[in-house]
């Protein structure tokens, strides 16, 4: 068995290793962490294998992709495809960018043969500065942030993947100018069936928004306003605003909450896909922090086995934390019992500040951005899902007495 949390710090194996947001498992052997900034923004994937000791150095890899191409940097979040990974472009040394990376898996990681990219902006106007997105049924889906500093946009983005990598499988959707005019920075996608749900985040001018855009095929093309619906949740609640990633469990949508304009907040927002999108009815509000003060500021969630994970990014403006909530989804939402939290940063100081991860087997892995303000980190975190630690505790402290 595993240890219940583990730690390795990949700076101190490639000392620009740091400043990660979003992991990638292949679903056999490796898992690649995507690269955003390291002081500046930067292109070097780091890729573990996950058959081998998580700290022993030969199971790291490296690969500078802006070796290759200087545009290649300032990734948020890829997707894998079976055999393709993908990096989502957001930002690099020239401003947002919509520069695609997409990297042959049966390539030689470190061969410059197996990495490709197109240019979005190259097929549509404004594509650029995406941040994360989703993969269903072969396609790829990009969730769209920001033009520039001070311009959100909503022209989302959808590539079909079994189509030759160039214009030809790229569709786009500008929400804007097909009656959505607020459809603005969104932040990642959640596959619910066959849609994609787009999540809320914030528009220009720390305008944090609750704005829910949901693309159904089976309604129409991707281009086509028909096949797309939308509901402002702020609407039901007043915080119901400012999320960043979420997950699925058969029935439920969980939108993960960061911050709603007033601070980093641990309202989580759920949906009961099996009633009305539109309907107040169909969402209900949990605030993880009545339960725990520092269950707040979460960057990503991931669903895994009946439970949902909430991933620990930050408390407040330079304060960042590691405390995952875990919520067992067959108990009632508002259950003290259902829920659970692992502070990793209880065991070493230095693991907080994380974007995203993934899960591989029994065990979840987080993606290491920084630990206060331009302190980028590389201090990845594997926290056992079950596991109990070297005393037969469990790290997962319940809500109520016991585990």
């Amino acid at each position: 068995m595993q240890p219940s949390i583990e730690f390795i710090d990949i700076s101190q194996l490639n000392p620009t290793a740091k400043g990660f947001s979003g992991a990638v498992y292949d679903g056999q052997r490796y898992l690649y962490f995507i690269p955003m900034m390291s002081g500046h923004f930067y292109g070097q994937v780091a890729r573990y294998d996950t058959q081998r000791e998580l700290s022993l150095p030969s199971s790291w890899a490296f690969f500078d992709t802006a070796a290759v191409n200087s545009a290649s940097c300032g990734f948020v979040d890829g997707f894998f495809d079976g055999r393709y990974l993908y990096m989502v472009p957001y930002h690099n040394q020239q401003g947002h960018h919509g520069e695609l990376c997409r990297y042959d898996t049966t390539v030689p990681f470190e061969s410059r043969d197996g990495w490709h990219w197109i240019d979005l902006e190259s097929l549509h106007a404004g594509a650029k500065g995406y941040i994360s997105g989703a993969f269903a049924a072969g396609r790829l889906y990009l969730s769209p942030y920001q033009q520039s500093w001070s311009r959100h946009h909503g022209l989302f983005a959808s590539y079909d993947t079994r189509a030759d990598f160039s214009g030809a499988g790229w569709h786009f959707f500008d929400a804007e100018a097909n009656g959505w005019p607020e459809a603005r920075g969104y932040h990642s996608a959640v596959v619910v069936g066959e849609q994609i749900v787009f999540v809320p985040y914030v528009r220009e001018g720390r305008d944090y928004h609750g704005l829910v855009m949901v693309y159904d095929p089976n309604r129409g093309e991707f281009e086509s306003a028909a096949s797309w619906r939308s509901v402002d949740i702020s609407r039901f609640n007043r915080r119901g605003r400012g999320f960043v990633g979420g997950a699925f469990d058969g029935r439920y949508l969980y939108l993960s909450p960061y911050f709603d304009g007033e601070g980093r907040y641990g309202q989580i927002a759920r949906y009961d896909t099996h009633l009305p999108l539109e309907s107040g009815s169909s969402w209900d509000f949990f605030d993880t922090a009545t339960l725990q003060p520092d269950s707040r500021g979460f960057f990503g969630a991931l669903y895994h086995e009946g439970d949902c994970y909430f991933i620990p990014h930050c408390l407040a403006e330079g304060r960042y934390h590691g405390q995952i909530s875990r919520y067992h989804c067959s108990l009632a939402f508002d259950d003290p019992a259902a829920w659970h939290f692992c502070d990793t940063a209880t065991l070493h100081s230095g693991s907080r500040g994380y974007i995203g991860g993934a899960i591989v087997g029994d065990a979840l892995y987080m993606a290491p951005f920084e630990t206060a303000p331009g302190a980028h980190t590389g201090l990845v975190a594997r926290v056992g899902l079950h596991n109990s630690d070297d005393n037969g505790e469990s790290v997962w402290q319940s809500a109520v007495s016991g585990y």
